[in-house]
């Protein structure tokens, strides 16, 4: 891009991809395009990077991170105060490339040795109500939460005790 003779240098981000719909692969195939183009690439693990590798050499890899908290949600903290502990925390869209159902199958193997364990999943999208049907199949959904989207994740990070990044 050039704008008076001077050239804009930018950083692209890639976060990974939907393929939920043809509008959502092509958008995505037109960010992965845009990348070669950018001065410095983003991803957010090696194997993106290593599947992405006309962009190798100008990627940087920066992983999902956990902040600490800024603020604290009362109402959040009261509405899961009767859920029982071991929490885990599964945060992110509800879509195939989250890897939730992966979760839920791991979760239940787990739930098993792990009396009183509790699954919170926080984030709502087009899998939900086959990851419903998934953990009712498993015999797990009195154990598992499907809270929606929240706006308070610093908080919710803080009432659990694990966190999860199923992602594919």
């Amino acid at each position: 891009v050039r704008l008076r003779r001077r050239r804009i240098r930018w950083i692209g981000f890639f976060h990974g991809a939907t393929q939920e719909s043809r509008r959502a692969r092509w958008y995505h195939a037109i960010d992965v395009f845009l990348l070669r183009f950018a001065d410095r690439a983003v991803v957010m693990s090696e194997e993106q990077r290593g599947r992405l590798r006309w962009i190798r050499g100008h990627a940087d890899v920066i992983y999902n991170a956990i902040l600490p908290p800024d603020r604290h949600d009362a109402t959040l903290a009261d509405s899961l105060a009767t859920v029982s502990r071991p929490r885990f925390v599964a945060i992110g869209r509800l879509s195939f490339e989250k890897g939730m159902d992966h979760l839920l199958h791991a979760f239940a193997l787990s739930a098993e040795r792990i009396p009183g364990a509790a699954l919170l999943i926080a984030g709502g999208g087009p899998e939900e109500m086959a990851l419903r049907s998934l953990a009712a199949s498993l015999q797990i959904d009195d154990r598992v939460h499907f809270l929606g989207h929240v706006s308070a994740i610093d908080d919710l990070l803080q009432l659990c005790d694990v966190c999860v990044i199923p992602s594919r």
